[in-house]
Formats: structure tokens, C-alpha cells, sequence
């Protein structure tokens, strides 16, 4: 008997990232987003990680974009490199935010447009957006049912309940109740982001509007940064500035794409003209209000680069007020704590979520889970989007607060039955690392960057018929290496002119000597590598 129903997450389950999940009816394979995960550990200047793909035998119909955060797009040109037939659903943000990357990669491909309103209807199933609040516009939940099985699925990765927005209608339940309220088993997959907050309620974007009002209020520069997706924040600051007359600069890449899709979109609005070009700008405005670029103190970010004072344009001042209105990615707080530093030494002024109320989350708290549990009625709940220990900690949640509900707990690669309510476990595939160019990086070469950047290297040459001229060039070693190089010269050379060996014999003996003879006075072995003329 073929299957009714199935659901197989292939990222975003044990981990915040890469999110892409597969729901497969008797006629029909649906792709939910295409997700990259940033790395946890330094992976050494790559750029990201992609699930494995390869388990996927027959090609999906269709690929379903729930909202435009990089963890659920970013893998687009990966994923329709390998399956360039599937149809591509997006609502308008993020479709324009994919045709960037898709021109960036030079594949022309066309995107379906979805909005609210509209039903994906493939084959024998049916695909309704729910619009949702999230920290992204024109975020959705993806309800999936059939038109012959009474099931419904309700798949939402990324929510809030924010039924006092100033920028977005609040969380559409009446759709969602009209719905799915007549089926006989329904099934949540639901964002578990937020399990261990304290916050119950997620706060809405609204409620920062006073705090920030305060704070701008001030005189002097500001510097501000924030994740440039947040166009509803940006908005905040936009309306603000005018109110309190200061210049507005958008300041770094990621800000000036975001803002200007928006504002094609309707999404941003200026009215008065507030924003302005750095270029335009005296640096020494004390008028100022400098929205920047890389809220996570990234390297490349222009918030870092003016924190540290290496950019060309704003220089940091004790006066300056520097606001974070965000919280730091699990991971990045060390990062984060640098730039704190760097203020404090300089005198500038500090400005947290934990000083005022600048920053809210865009994923629930378990008052906004509860919400939509009430409302929807699920007999199973699956959690998603999480680490696993949030998924571990949702399934006691739910244990406690909602017995008569049934978690079923997935991990990445494993499968759900809705038939026979029962889990089929999957070894999990590693991730696909990507650098450069979206060119994958075989996980044995991670390993050797790892060794050039710990160890070193030496480049050893001589020739075979004059073994005593030899060249030694190191690189990433200590100087001290250089005073040692003319003493491991005499010293190799003996070796050479002694040893009977030849060839690619005589180059590894020449090698193992090496790193040997310089693990004595560092400590470790470099990275050798010997080259020989015949």
C-alpha cells in the first residue's frame, strides 16, 4: 500500500539552520524552503553549510518558500542546480530576494507567485498560505491537506503572535480554523526557537517604539545596527529619525538590499525623504542617525568596521551612542563582547537590550504556543526549528501543559507515517560545505586548512642531481623558524648526500626529517611539503 502521507525533515531539526523539510503524498513531493546553516566552529573563512540532497531519489514537483531569512533560502541555487525542474512558489519578498541570488549565480529560472490569498493546488494535494508575524515581512505557515484523506498539516517554522503590529496584520487563526477545524487528524509542526525564554509572550515590534523614541531623542551621533531583514525595525527607525530631524544613512550592503527591495515592494516607506547616502553626508554631523550593517560583529559588517575605527568615512567619538538593538546568535558572544570592549575603552555610550527594550524576537513564546495549540487542536505535534535540546525540552512542554496531545520527536533525515503513526530513523548525511563560488569543499580539505592554519607550512626544494643547493621558504611559522633554516640546511644536507634513496622515496624521508626536526624547537609539526628537480 502506497503512503498517505510522510514528513522527513532534511535540515533545521537539531540545529537552528538550513531549514528544508520534504512532505510526500501518494502523488505528490513538496519541498519546504532551502536553508544554509552558518557554522558553529571557525570553519576557517568558508561560507556555509547545505543539507545532503543526494538521499532524494525522484525529483519534487514543487518547492514551497515560507519567508526570505537566509536559513530558509540561501540554498535556493544549490537546490535547483540538482533538481531544475521543480516549480518554485514564493510570495512577492521573498521571490525578489531569490531573483537576486539567482542572478548573482546567472540561472534564470521562474518563480510562482503566492500570496494569502491564493491555494497551491499539485496533483492531489492542497497548499494554503497562513499568514504569520515573524521578525521577516510576508511570512507564512504552509497548511497542507488532502482531497481525498482527512488529514491536515500545519507546518510553521518561524512565528510570533503580534496582534498589535504597527507594520503587519496579526497571525491570520481564522483561516487556519476554517480550514482544518472538520479534519480528523491534525498534525502541527511548530517553531520551538524560544522554549527556554522566560519571555512567555514574545513582545510585539511595536512595543519598542517608546524606548527607541527616548533614545533618539538625544543629541549627538547615533550608530545603530540591527539584522537588515527586520524591515518592520528599519521602519521604526525611519519614522523616528523624521520626528526627532536627523539624517538617516543606510550603511552596508546587506541594509541597502534589504531596504530597496522593500521599498520597490511597498513593504518600506519614506515619505519624507529621511534616508540619505553616506556620501552625501558630513561624518561629523552630530545630526546623524548611522544604520549599520553586521549586528553579529561581523567581520565584514560596517558596524564592526566603524566600532574599530577602520572605516574610511565614520570615525568613533566618546560622544557617539552605539545601540544594539538585537541579541546575539548563540555563538557570536565573544564576538559581541569585543565591541563592548572596544566602546568602553574609548568612553562611547552603550546601548543593549538589556538597558532598554530595543529588541524583540520574532519567534514565540509558550503563551503564543499555546494560542495556536488552542486554536488548532492538534492530535500530534511535531517540533521544528530548533537545537536539540530545544526539541527535547518542547517534548516536556508539551507532556506537562498539553497531555492529550502526542509529540513525535524527529531529528534531521528521519521520517514521519502519518498511515501508522510511526517513525522510520535515517542515518543522517553530513553536510555539504560551501566556499567560494558555490563550490563545495570536500570535508578532507577542511581538514587541511585546518592544519595550514594552526601548523604553518615549509616549502622545501633541491635538486637531485645537486643535492647540497636547497631552498627552504616558510610560511605562517614564528621567525624563529628563520634562524634555524641555515642550521637545518647542513643538517638536511648531510642526510641527502648520505642517504642511498632516490626519488619520491628520498622526498618523504627528506619531509618526516623536517617536520621533525622544527616540532623540536616549536612544539608541532608544520605542514612540509618537498619538491625536487631530477
Amino acid at each position: 500500500m502506497s503512503i498517505k502521507l510522510s514528513i522527513t525533515p532534511i535540515g533545521g531539526v537539531g540545529q537552528i539552520g538550513s531549514n528544508m523539510t520534504l512532505v510526500s503524498s501518494e502523488e505528490t513531493t513538496v519541498l519546504i524552503d532551502a536553508g544554509i546553516l552558518f557554522p558553529y566552529e571557525d570553519f576557517f573563512d568558508i561560507n556555509y553549510l547545505i543539507p545532503n540532497l543526494s538521499f532524494i531519489e525522484t525529483a519534487p514537483n514543487a518547492l514551497i518558500i515560507t519567508h526570505g531569512h537566509e536559513d530558509h533560502i540561501g540554498a535556493i541555487v544549490h537546490v535547483l542546480t540538482q533538481f531544475p525542474e521543480m516549480e518554485i512558489y514564493a510570495a512577492p519578498f521573498a521571490k525578489a530576494l531569490i531573483e537576486f541570488k539567482l542572478k548573482d549565480a546567472q540561472l534564470n529560472r521562474h518563480i510562482n507567485t503566492y500570496r494569502e490569498s491564493d491555494q497551491i493546488a499539485i496533483n492531489d494535494l492542497l497548499i494554503d498560505p497562513i499568514h504569520v508575524n515573524h521578525s521577516i515581512p510576508e511570512t507564512f505557515g504552509l497548511h497542507f491537506s488532502h482531497r481525498s484523506y482527512p488529514w491536515s498539516v500545519f507546518f510553521v517554522s518561524d512565528f510570533k503572535v503580534d496582534p498589535k503590529s504597527p507594520y503587519e496584520l496579526p497571525f491570520n487563526f481564522s483561516k487556519l480554523h476554517k480550514l482544518s477545524h472538520s479534519k480528523t487528524h491534525r498534525i502541527l509542526l511548530c517553531d520551538s526557537t524560544n522554549i527556554l525564554s522566560r519571555n512567555l509572550k514574545t513582545p510585539s515590534e511595536g512595543d519598542l517604539i517608546n524606548d527607541l523614541d527616548s533614545i533618539l531623542s538625544l543629541d549627538g551621533r547615533i550608530f545603530a545596527s540591527f539584522f537588515a531583514s527586520n524591515i518592520h525595525r528599519l521602519q521604526t527607525f525611519i519614522n523616528l529619525a523624521y520626528q526627532h530631524k536627523k539624517k538617516c544613512v543606510l550603511y552596508g550592503g546587506s541594509l541597502l538590499k534589504y531596504s530597496q527591495i522593500a521599498l520597490q515592494q511597498g513593504l518600506l516607506k519614506d515619505p519624507h525623504n529621511v534616508l540619505t547616502e553616506a556620501k552625501s553626508v558630513k561624518a561629523s554631523d552630530e545630526n546623524l542617525l548611522v544604520l549599520c550593517s553586521g549586528c553579529q560583529a561581523d567581520f565584514r559588517g560596517s558596524f564592526r568596521r566603524v566600532i574599530f575605527g577602520e572605516d574610511t568615512i565614520f570615525k568613533p567619538t566618546k560622544d557617539d551612542r552605539f545601540i544594539f538593538s538585537s541579541k546575539p546568535i548563540p555563538g557570536n558572544e565573544k564576538k559581541i563582547g569585543l565591541l563592548y570592549n572596544k566602546l568602553a575603552q574609548l568612553g562611547a555610550h552603550i546601548i543593549t537590550a538589556d538597558d532598554y527594550h530595543i529588541h524583540a524576537s520574532g519567534h514565540p513564546g509558550k503563551e503564543d504556543i499555546k494560542q495556536l495549540i488552542d486554536l488548532y487542536s492538534p492530535q500530534t505535534l511535531i517540533p521544528i526549528h530548533g537545537e536539540s535540546l530545544f526539541i527535547r525540552k518542547y517534548e516536556e512542554h508539551i507532556a506537562k501543559n498539553h497531555p492529550k496531545i502526542k509529540s513525535r520527536i524527529l531529528f534531521n533525515f528521519d521520517t514521519y507515517i502519518e498511515d501508522t503513526d510511526e517513525i522510520i530513523q535515517r542515518e543522517a548525511l553530513e553536510p555539504i560545505i560551501i566556499h567560494g563560488r558555490y563550490l563545495t569543499l570536500e570535508k578532507n580539505h577542511l581538514s587541511e586548512r585546518r592544519k595550514l592554519a594552526c601548523n604553518g607550512i615549509l616549502f622545501i626544494s633541491f635538486s637531485m642531481k645537486k643535492r647540497s643547493e636547497i631552498s627552504i621558504t616558510p610560511n605562517g611559522l614564528p621567525d624563529l623558524v628563520l634562524t634555524q633554516i641555515d642550521s637545518f640546511k647542513e643538517v638536511l644536507v648531510e642526510r641527502l648526500l648520505a642517504s642511498k634513496l632516490s626519488g619520491d622515496a628520498l622526498a618523504e624521508e627528506s619531509r618526516i626529517f623536517a617536520r621533525q626536526y622544527f616540532a623540536h624547537h616549536l612544539g608541532y609539526k608544520p605542514m612540509t611539503f618537498v619538491h625536487f628537480m631530477p
